[in-house]
Formats: structure tokens, C-alpha cells, sequence
């Protein structure tokens, strides 16, 4: 599984180590594909301390800091993923689709709980991030030469 968040006491909890890190990020390095069958070609790895311990309220859940889970294709995106950070089970999150105006709508989806009332209420500017999303996608399809790519990224 390639990546790893968990909040500080969790990491201590379960005694997490340097050596332990290093061991699971060698197995997804090393790992040819996935249990579904995709191959894995392009790989990378960031370690770095929990972004939401310590930040602000203003700028915690549903105020900013969420994961993001962005659909493309052929260059744009289509639909975005918004999750709560850190994920528990119940967490908060909606989905949107995107459109080629910049513009965007919310979704309904059984699985977050209230995600029509979150996404009208979310506080970080959709309208102001898509732009970047839409840039940076357009980069990595004509760099890749993908037709169909997820962005996954952190904001």
C-alpha cells in the first residue's frame, strides 16, 4: 500500500520505527503491481510529519486541509474526490464535478455522510484551487502521454 497516514500517537502506538518505514516503502518500491492487476511505473515516496497536527482551526476539517482526489481525462478534470483528513471511519467528504469553465457542482454519494450540505459549506475555495488542478494535469497527461490519469494531492 503506498501511502501512510496516521496521526503522531498512532505511529507511537504501534511502535513504528526508521527501520519499519523503510522496510514498507521498499515493498512498494519494489512491488511490479497492484492486487487488481495495474502495473506501477511511476513511483515516488515523501515522508514527512502529519500536516494537520498542530495546524489551526481555520484551517482544519471542513475549513482547508483535505485530500484530494481529482479524475482526468484527456487533460482535464472531470471529478474530484474531497476527503477529511485524517481519515477515520465517518469521516467527512463530497464529490464534485468538474467542468471545463472552471466552474463546478456538488454530487450526492451514500458513502460521506451530509456530503451535499459539506461541499456547499466547505470553506476552501474550489473555484480558486481548480485552475492549479486543471494546470498541473494538463502538464502530467502531455508529459506522460496519458489519457486517463487520477491526481491525487493534498491542500
Amino acid at each position: 500500500y503506498g501511502i501512510l497516514i496516521r496521526e503522531p500517537s498512532r505511529w507511537q502506538r504501534e511502535n513504528w520505527t526508521e527501520q519499519l518505514v523503510v522496510r514498507h516503502v521498499e515493498r512498494f518500491l519494489l512491488k511490479p503491481g497492484s492486487s487488481w492487476g495495474q502495473w506501477y511505473e511511476q513511483r515516488g515516496v515523501v515522508v514527512e510529519p502529519m500536516y494537520t497536527h498542530g495546524a489551526a482551526a481555520t484551517r482544519q476539517w471542513p475549513h482547508g486541509i483535505a485530500e484530494m482526489n481529482a479524475l482526468v481525462q484527456h487533460g482535464a478534470p472531470t471529478h474530484m474526490r474531497v476527503m477529511q483528513i485524517p481519515k477515520r471511519p465517518g469521516s467527512g467528504c463530497f464529490d464534485v464535478r468538474l467542468h471545463a469553465n472552471g466552474s463546478f457542482a456538488c454530487l450526492p454519494t451514500s458513502n460521506c455522510p451530509e456530503p451535499m450540505e459539506v461541499c456547499k459549506n466547505y470553506s476552501l475555495s474550489l473555484s480558486s484551487l481548480l485552475p492549479l488542478v486543471q494546470g498541473y494535469s494538463r502538464r502530467l497527461v502531455n508529459f506522460f502521454g496519458a489519457d486517463w490519469i487520477r491526481l491525487d494531492f493534498f491542500a
